[in-house]
């Protein structure tokens, strides 16, 4: 009978609400139930209001420590053109959550997913808190949460584990010299949350580039990351080590603040820094992102002030169901002019300005931006038309081409022809990547 008189509601306009009746509060009062109502006396009725206010009275309650409350309309009536019904609200019991249970999870520890999930035992229910539980554990990047549920007064949280290890590497060629890149990454090492990540780069004949780091999770018990790495650079005669330790405090979800001292070694000439940094990322898939932001700030400060900063802003568009837009821009600043090319950026190649041969070029101040119109023919796979401009030390570099990604048994592998701006179409230069995840 109700849903009849909803639907004819539905097509009938012009019908006011009369009086509204209110039973069954006890937790809230009858004046903070109307205040939630946008539905009221003497407004227009309108089905999708209605059942808006439904839902917003039973999200107060949840989030009060009711998750059993259930609100049913009843005596709809018409009255003189009006429509008066009322509201039975049944508030349930207030519940405390006495346990939390974890399936689905096969290497992840159960205490990092209570941990990350951040709902204490003993604590009253609200559904704020376990919504906010669901978005954390899924910003760690190797798990989804396939569902939380509430038996009596236990949570039972149903997680899927994804791929915890990703690889990558980058070939290109120089003088019919190889050159190129190799990372990897783990970011649920033995399934404590704990990550490591190395890196090696082929620059030249004589440079060489090695990274290696770790992060430790919840230091002392807090939500903070201490993250510690350790970098060795060689170009021609001069070798550059850098340790690097810092403390990462989430703000938000996608948002953190980090900082933490430099040691470096220059020629075995020992220099202090300190380091600050502020992340954002809340780009998705986390492999290969369709959409979002992924923004990072980092600057350098020595006792004589800043010595150099660097910015990465990539946005993941998305146009079409098929097709995203992607744009990247980046800069560097070194105050000091220094000729040590172990103490300068260096640009080229696959990941930055492609129709150059990988990292061809130094630079202390400078911008560059990729530009990539992706049409996706497969889910991890899209062919692209691309522009890359870069203005490094005031000389504008502008590369351009096309390119592939093609999901395969072994991940994703990309090819990419460049063009350096006023060459032929011969002159190009050809860059590869693969990427796996495992």
């Amino acid at each position: 009978m109700l849903e009849v008189l909803l639907f004819l509601l539905t097509v009938t306009s012009n019908i006011k609400v009369g009086k509204i009746e209110i039973q069954g509060t006890k937790v809230l009062k009858e004046d903070q139930i109307r205040k939630i109502l946008q539905i009221k006396e003497g407004s227009i009725f309108k089905e999708d209001i209605f059942k808006r206010d439904i839902d917003e009275i039973i999200k107060k309650y949840e989030n009060m420590g009711y998750p059993y409350c259930k609100i049913e309309p009843y005596n709809f009536s018409l009255q003189g053109g009006k429509l008066n019904f009322g509201i039975e609200i049944s508030e349930g019991p207030l519940v405390r959550i006495k346990d939390i249970l974890v399936e689905g999870n096969r290497v992840t520890k159960d205490y990092v997913i209570r941990r990350e999930f951040r709902v204490k035992k003993n604590s009253i229910f609200r559904q704020r808190k376990i919504d906010e539980g669901k978005k954390r554990l899924e910003s760690l990047g190797f798990l989804t949460v396939k569902g939380v549920s509430l038996k009596r007064d236990k949570l039972q949280v149903e997680v899927e584990e994804g791929f915890m290890n990703e690889a990558e590497g980058v070939i290109g060629l120089k003088q019919e010299k190889i050159l190129g890149m190799l990372s990897f990454k783990s970011i649920n090492l033995f399934g404590t949350g704990r990550g490591i990540n190395c890196r090696w780069e082929s620059l030249e004949l004589l440079s060489r580039f090695i990274e290696v780091g770790y992060k430790e999770p919840w230091l002392i018990g807090l939500p903070l990351n201490f993250k510690f790495s350790f970098a060795h650079r060689m170009d021609a005669q001069d070798i550059r080590n850098e340790f690097c330790s810092v403390l990462e405090a989430p703000i938000l979800f996608s948002l953190s603040i980090e900082s933490g001292i430099v040691l470096k070694w220059l020629n075995n000439k020992k220099s202090e820094s300190f380091v600050i940094g502020l992340n954002f990322d809340n780009s998705i898939p986390r492999f290969l992102p369709k959409k979002g932001l992924h923004y990072s700030l980092k600057s350098y400060f020595t006792q004589t002030g800043l010595e150099k900063t660097e910015i990465h802003l990539n946005n993941f568009i998305p146009i079409t169901q098929n097709s995203s837009l992607f744009l990247s821009f980046n800069g560097g600043y070194i105050r000091t002019d220094s000729l040590i090319p172990c103490e300068q950026y260096r640009i080229g190649g696959a990941k930055t300005l492609r129709g150059y041969y990988e990292k061809e070029f130094y630079y202390t101040q400078g911008i560059w931006t990729n530009i990539e119109y992706r049409r996706f023919i497969a889910r991890e796979s899209y062919i692209f038309p691309f522009l890359d401009l870069a203005y490094i030390d005031d000389d504008f570099k502008m590369g351009y081409g096309v390119g592939g990604a093609f999901n395969s048994k072994i991940g994703l592998i990309g090819i990419m022809y460049g063009l350096p701006q006023e060459a032929s179409l011969m002159e190009g230069k050809i860059h590869l990547f693969i990427r796996t995840r495992f």
